[in-house]
């Protein structure tokens, strides 16, 4: 099989309009390493640091999508070249003070998140990805709430079980470049709940 050499970070910045430096290569200062120190291998919560990579490489910050398929089987998927953000908000009234110079806030209540992963799909052999944008397809076309688990996003999603619904899936394009998709995924956090217990 032939070697390609791409940067996943330019790919990015053309893509997206940013440099991550989750692409990026991290060397570590070997000057004043103590003995004994290891690093964090999983979150508070269980999620891992660091996964490995189909091609074998490993990476940090790594999310997985687990969900049930139409014949009962939990199924787990580890999104390729992941960098995941969310943002959480409140549910805010204002009222507008007359002769004030400041509103008057009331919390309703504290929203839910809204999660934007992006990443690269890589086929082997210099050929479409096409297994793995089928797989992320089938996700997205679930009508119901999946599970989302990252370190970064564990404690904003552990109070709905983890729980997130896909919203949005792109495919931007990337000129000139016939093995690597670029995907983005907006899902929202979903809290399940019967009308009865409230």
């Amino acid at each position: 099989m032939a070697a390609f050499n791409f940067d996943l970070g330019d790919y990015f910045n053309r893509i997206w309009g940013y440099r991550s430096p989750a692409f990026d290569p991290v060397l570590d200062d070997i000057k004043g390493v103590r003995k004994g120190l290891r690093r964090k291998e999983r979150g508070t919560l269980g999620s891992p640091y660091y996964a490995v990579d189909a091609e074998g490489r490993e990476y940090y910050m790594p999310v997985s999508i687990e969900y049930t398929d139409a014949s009962g089987v939990l199924n787990t998927i580890n999104l390729p070249h992941p960098v995941i953000s969310y943002e959480g908000r409140k549910n805010l009234v204002r009222t507008a003070l007359t002769e004030r110079n400041a509103d008057a806030i009331e919390i309703i209540n504290t929203g839910g998140y809204t999660i934007n992963i992006k990443g690269f799909l890589i086929g082997e052999a210099n050929e479409y990805p096409e297994e793995l944008k089928k797989l992320i397809d089938k996700v997205f076309e679930i009508n119901a709430a999946v599970t989302l688990r990252c370190v970064k996003t564990d404690f904003a999603l552990k109070g709905v079980g983890f729980k997130v619904v896909f919203e949005k899936v792109n495919y931007p394009d990337l000129k000139g470049v016939k093995h690597v998709q670029p995907y983005e995924i907006s899902c929202v956090s979903d809290l399940e709940f019967s009308l009865e217990e409230v």
